[in-house]
């Protein structure tokens, strides 16, 4: 966040950014705002808040459980994401 920050200061233009950010495809409304544009930058940029750990969840043996039953996984790892 101290980037769209200091792009804030530095008075780079919103529109560029938020273009960077988002598929070529997407259109950006004229009538919004450069402030609200940042507020979306932030958003798009922000980390989500952790998940509720599930109570039900509390040994491996429920893990595996649910991963027996599941019918699509999706795994995200720091490298990236794998679809199995």
């Amino acid at each position: 966040m101290a980037w769209v920050y200091r792009q804030m200061s530095l008075g780079s233009d919103p529109r560029a950014v938020l273009r960077a950010l988002v598929p070529d495809e997407t259109e950006i409304p004229d009538e919004l705002d450069s402030l609200t544009l940042w507020k979306i930058i932030l958003s798009l940029i922000a980390e989500p808040p952790r998940r509720k750990r599930l109570a039900e969840v509390t040994r491996l043996e429920h893990v595996l459980r649910l991963l027996g039953q599941a019918q699509k996984i999706l795994v995200l790892t720091g490298a990236g994401v794998c679809f199995l």
